[in-house]
């Protein structure tokens, strides 16, 4: 297969040198409009300042077909500095980038929003109906099989464990479904990152902290190491692409 190498021209943009800005990148392909682009989200802040009614977002989008950056002009949301805390993952699904935010106000509701890449528009999208936190400390949003999927790491004995969440029918609330939980014995993790589901829905490939792969039984709760750091250096890479590359379980 062809491979084609992008040259993204340097984002136009001077900063305050007593200013700090944080940025939030996200890259997908636009199927509308036959072209790829790259988002680019920036969070402006005086460094002395922790008063966040005076922060604010600028959004960015490059255009493959343009070669060029472009601001947008309305960032629609008033986000509070909660999802610094919290990974920073942009996941693409269903042609739109996510991510998690929180509204600037006290107690503010968690959601995730996403970026349409073919209308480039803003959205709310809806978190499971769980009760937050529920003893969760850490979340990230992830793609298993096409679909949006949702980690929430909790404490367990010790160690730590995590519910995986998938929307099965994307956009719509109710259909957030808790695939399974995972725990380990005698391993901490902070990182896990769902690969691929196999055809009968019975067993889960799994990344953990980047550094080992192993399979999940849904059924059983068991869990099968199949390669540590070393073994997997190789795949790193690529194993968010594994879905389109093999059948890793076979045929059933």
């Amino acid at each position: 297969m062809d491979s084609k190498v992008l040259g993204i021209t340097l984002f136009p943009i001077e900063y305050h040198t007593r200013g700090r800005a944080i940025f939030h990148l996200g890259f997908g392909y636009d199927h509308v409009n036959d072209e790829y682009k790259v988002l680019n989200r920036i969070r402006f802040s005086d460094l002395c300042d922790r008063d966040q009614s005076s922060w604010y977002d600028e959004v960015y989008i490059y255009s493959s077909k343009k070669n060029s950056w472009r601001r947008m002009k309305h960032f629609p949301f008033k986000l509070s500095n909660y999802h610094y805390y919290c990974a920073l993952d942009c996941v693409l699904a269903d042609g739109a980038l996510h991510w998690f935010m929180r509204e600037r106000r006290l107690n503010g509701v968690i959601y995730i929003i996403s970026f349409d890449l073919s209308n480039e528009e803003f959205q709310k999208m809806p978190c499971p109906m769980i009760p937050w936190p529920l003893g969760y400390f850490q979340h990230n949003l992830k793609v298993l099989n096409g679909s949006l999927c949702l980690i929430l790491y909790y404490d367990v004995g010790g160690g730590f464990g995590a519910d995986i969440w998938v929307m099965e029918d994307y956009g719509v609330e109710k259909s957030w479904t808790k695939l399974t939980s995972v725990t380990m014995a005698g391993w901490t993790f902070w990182s896990l990152t769902p690969l691929a589901l196999s055809k009968n829905k019975r067993q889960l490939l799994l990344q953990i902290d980047g550094v080992k792969l192993v399979l999940h039984d849904l059924e059983t709760k068991c869990i099968s190491d199949l390669a540590t750091r070393g073994d997997v250096s190789f795949v790193q890479s690529s194993c968010r692409c594994i879905g389109r590359l093999v059948r890793p379980f076979g045929t059933d």
